[in-house]
């Protein structure tokens, strides 16, 4: 997916994949003399692929105090709604994001990226 950006792969049989990725940062690949894992990754006409920021999985909400969003939240979600069209999947995100966010201050820059192949 990208660096330091986990790809969510949505098969369909109705199960996820997550595909983490090599914990660097682009800019200092030369510097570092390391490079990110590639992968290849197969699929089935009709799979979904879903990424989100940080600020997404990192988010506080919920009933205790300082508890991010986090991924297997993500995962539960994704699930659910795997099945449903991209834009439908980005928007049930986006409704579970807000209520569990509640009266929580935003923390950080929110993007969902959601397609079908």
């Amino acid at each position: 997916a990208g660096a330091k950006i986990d790809l969510f792969h949505l098969k369909l049989d109705g199960s996820v994949r997550r595909y983490e990725p090599t914990r660097i940062s682009l800019g200092y690949q030369e510097k570092l003399k390391v490079s990110p894992e590639l992968h290849e990754i197969n699929f089935e006409t009709g799979e979904g692929f879903v990424i989100v920021t940080d600020g997404f999985t990192d988010q506080i909400g919920g009933d205790r105090v300082n508890y991010s969003y986090g991924y297997r939240r993500l995962i539960k979600v994704l699930e659910k709604v795997g099945d449903a069209e991209a834009k439908e999947i980005t928007k049930s995100l986006g409704n579970d994001l807000k209520k569990w966010q509640g009266n929580q201050k935003r923390r950080d820059d929110v993007t969902v990226v959601a397609f079908r192949v």
